[in-house]
């Protein structure tokens, strides 16, 4: 590759620099692009910045978001690896991998459960101590259900017969508020989860819900409404599902097995793309290499329009 980027630019000079650490390297190469901007009169549209993989396109993208340089991330991404998209896929994830404790967590975390105040190392914690984190991998939802609620409840009945004959009151009173808001934050799930407990349903089930909770206010979108890329794959997430129930309708009468659907939107969103950014004039477009290219090194080749982040 250094041999056919010699030959690309044997008559422009190249400047080599090395970096402690891609972060460095990013930092720097960012703030020298704004200092240029500023003070040599180039515009963003004058440079194209090449790097290795989306996590370092993202990085860069956060520095000239601070530098208050305009910028396009110029590949587009898979769906899969959109946090919203990933996020609106657990509640199927969950069903069909049996309800397994890290899904029920995952969807705490996400939101699913309302508002929390407990971390969830801590949320881990208060399960361990009950010997549930350790729970079957696998369960329907109801046996989920029954002895988790059943457990944490007849667990929160002996801290308060507790409290009546102890000293130690302000410990207790601190596990019953944690074991309360555990109680409340299970039960809020496994209500939610009941909807999605089907094996079979119509096409446009899964589409229809998700709008519901996210009119309702379930799943939250107003942090990611913020972010370009996020509310690009939401839209294009919608877009797939449409066509999907559509392309599937031609195929199929009345309801689908819930595991097949989730098995064919799992690999659609593998190959389904977003756009990160919409902006065009007067950015820095920033690429992302595609291929098994190996890169062992940092090296940074600088042209008027061009930087290699590799």
């Amino acid at each position: 590759m250094k041999v056919l980027l010699l030959r690309l630019f044997k008559d422009i000079s190249i400047q080599k620099t090395v970096f402690k650490n891609t972060v460095l390297e990013i930092e720097n190469i960012a703030k020298e692009i704004k200092r240029k901007i500023i003070y040599e009169n180039y515009q963003p549209q004058d440079f194209g910045i090449v790097v290795p993989d989306t996590q370092t396109a993202n990085a860069f993208a956060e520095f000239f978001d601070e530098l208050n340089v305009p910028y396009r991330l110029k590949n587009d991404i898979p769906l899969s690896e959109s946090v919203i998209v990933s996020k609106l896929l657990l509640p199927l994830k969950a069903k069909y991998s049996g309800y397994e404790v890290e899904d029920l967590l995952a969807l705490i975390e996400a939101g699913y459960g309302g508002e929390r105040s407990l971390a969830i190392d801590e949320i881990e914690s208060l399960l361990k101590a009950l010997n549930l984190y350790y729970d079957y991998p696998k369960a329907t939802l109801k046996s989920r259900k029954d002895k988790w609620l059943n457990t944490i409840s007849k667990h929160l009945d002996e801290i308060k017969a507790e409290l009546n004959a102890s000293d130690e009151k302000e410990r207790l009173e601190q596990q019953e508020k944690q074991f309360n808001e555990l109680l409340e934050l299970m039960e809020t799930l496994f209500k939610l989860l009941e909807k999605i407990d089907k094996n079979d349903f119509e096409l446009t089930y899964y589409r229809e819900l998700l709008n519901d909770w996210i009119n309702n206010g379930i799943i939250n979108i107003k942090n990611i409404e913020k972010v370009e890329s996020e509310l690009n794959a939401l839209y294009k997430f919608h877009e797939l599902l449409l066509t999907l129930e559509r392309n599937l309708s031609r195929l199929i009468e009345g309801e689908i097995k819930l595991s097949k659907f989730y098995n064919i939107l799992s690999s659609l969103i593998e190959t389904e793309k977003f756009r990160i950014s919409e902006r065009y004039s007067n950015t820095i477009e920033i690429f992302t290499l595609n291929g098994n290219i190996y890169i062992s090194k940092s090296d940074i080749i600088w042209r008027r329009n061009l930087i290699l982040s590799l």
